[in-house]
C-alpha cells in the first residue's frame, strides 16, 4: 500500500458549484471514475437552491469533503477548497467541465513526481451535447502577454504554492489568469503537455456572457505585469475586441438601423407588457433598462441568488412575468434552448431584440 502511495501523489480535484444540477453529475462521474487510486475529491457548493446538493449526496461515499454554504463569489469558493486540500497536487474541474478519459491522471502520473510549480496540458471545447467543438492545444506560458496559454480546468498546482497565494477575489472572472501569471513572474518552474486534459464546457460560464467585458478583465489582468504598456497591443484579447467593435463600427448604416430596430421594439415593449425580464447583465440591458417605462429584472449566470439587482436564472421560476427578453448578442440560441429545457419558460414567453 506505501508503495502505491509513493507511486501515486496524492490529487486534489476540487469541484466548485452553484445551482448546477444540470451539468453537476457529469463532472462528478469523470472525476471519480479515473483509473488512478489516490485522489482526494472536494466540492465546495454556494448554497445551492437546485437539485445539486441532492446529486452530490447521491455520490457522497465518493467525496472526501463537501460543504453547501453561501459564498462570495467562484474564486471565494474555490480559496475554500484550497484551504481543505490534503493532496500535493490541486486541480479545479468545476460543474459541466470533465476530464477528457478515465485515464487522464494516470497518463499524467510522471509529471506529479516532476520537481515543478504547475503543468498544464490542452483542453477540449465542448457543447452542452457533449460534442467536441474543437480542441485548444497548450502554448509555453511567456506566450500570456499574447494570449492565455491554457485553460483553468487542464492545470494541476503544488497545494502549497496555491495555499500561499490562493485566489485574488478582486477579479470576478479571471483571478486564475492572475494567479498563474504571478507565480510565473515569481519564476516558479513549469512544464506542459500537448494532451486533452480537460473537457471545458464553453456555453453559460462565466466567461461567455458578456464578451466586450471579458475581453477587457483578461487584458486589464494581463496588462499589470507587462513591463511596457504596448504590450495590450499585441494581445489576442485586444485584436479580438477591436475586432468585435469592428463589426459594427464598420458599417454606420447598419449601427443605425440596429439602435432604430431596437428602438422601435422598446416603444412595442411599452406599449403591451409591463412585467419584463432582462436575461444577461451586458451594456444592451443597462440601455434597454434606461428607455423602458418600468424597471426590468435582469437575470445572469454570474449572480448567486434572488435577492440582489442582478438575479440567478433559475429565480425565474419565483417571479411573474410577461416576457424574458435575451440581450446577449449572437447567445440566443443557447440562451433559449437553457430557459426552455432547464429553467421551464414557456417558448411564447422567450423573446430575441431583433437588431435589423
Amino acid at each position: 500500500m506505501d508503495d502505491i502511495i509513493i507511486d501515486m501523489p496524492k490529487i486534489t480535484v476540487i469541484t466548485v458549484t452553484y445551482n448546477a444540477e444540470s451539468f453537476l453529475e457529469q463532472t462528478i462521474l469523470s472525476v471519480i471514475e479515473q483509473n488512478y487510486s489516490n485522489i482526494e475529491y472536494i466540492i465546495i457548493d454556494g448554497g445551492s437552491d437546485d437539485g445539486t446538493v441532492n446529486i452530490i449526496k447521491q455520490y457522497e461515499k465518493y467525496i472526501t469533503y463537501w460543504m453547501s454554504e453561501p459564498d462570495s463569489g467562484i474564486y471565494d469558493a474555490m480559496n475554500k477548497g484550497i484551504g481543505i486540500a490534503t493532496g500535493e497536487w490541486i486541480n479545479f474541474m468545476n460543474a459541466g467541465d470533465t476530464f477528457s478519459h478515465v485515464n487522464v491522471l494516470s497518463h499524467l502520473k510522471s509529471y506529479f513526481h516532476k520537481k515543478l510549480s504547475f503543468f498544464y496540458g490542452g483542453v477540449n471545447f465542448i457543447d452542452a451535447d457533449q460534442v467536441i467543438r474543437a480542441y485548444n492545444p497548450p502554448l509555453d506560458f511567456s506566450e500570456v502577454y499574447k494570449k492565455m496559454p491554457c485553460c483553468h480546468q487542464s492545470v494541476f498546482v503544488r497545494t502549497n504554492i496555491m495555499k500561499q497565494f490562493k485566489f485574488d477575489t478582486s477579479f470576478k472572472i479571471n483571478a486564475d489568469l492572475d494567479f498563474l501569471i504571478k507565480i510565473y513572474t515569481r519564476e516558479h518552474k513549469y512544464e506542459y503537455i500537448d494532451y486533452a486534459v480537460s473537457n471545458f464546457l464553453c456555453e453559460g460560464g462565466i466567461h461567455t456572457q458578456d464578451i466586450p467585458r471579458g475581453f477587457l478583465d483578461e487584458l486589464y489582468v494581463t496588462s499589470r505585469y507587462m513591463k511596457d504598456c504596448k504590450m495590450v497591443y499585441n494581445h489576442n484579447a485586444y485584436k479580438l475586441l477591436t475586432s468585435y467593435d469592428n463589426s459594427y463600427k464598420e458599417n454606420k448604416v447598419q449601427l443605425y438601423n440596429s439602435f432604430n430596430a431596437i428602438y422601435r421594439q422598446i416603444e412595442k415593449i411599452n406599449s403591451e407588457s409591463n412585467k419584463i425580464i432582462l436575461y444577461g447583465n451586458s451594456s444592451m440591458a443597462k440601455m434597454v433598462s434606461k428607455l423602458l417605462n418600468t424597471k426590468p429584472i435582469i437575470v445572469d449566470m454570474s449572480a448567486r441568488d434572488c435577492n440582489h439587482d442582478i438575479r440567478h436564472p433559475n429565480c425565474l421560476q419565483k417571479i411573474e412575468f410577461d416576457f424574458v427578453y435575451i440581450t446577449l448578442i449572437d447567445k440566443e440560441a443557447e440562451i433559449e434552448k437553457y430557459l426552455l429545457y432547464d429553467i421551464g419558460i414557456t417558448e411564447e414567453k422567450i423573446k430575441r431584440f431583433n437588431l435589423r
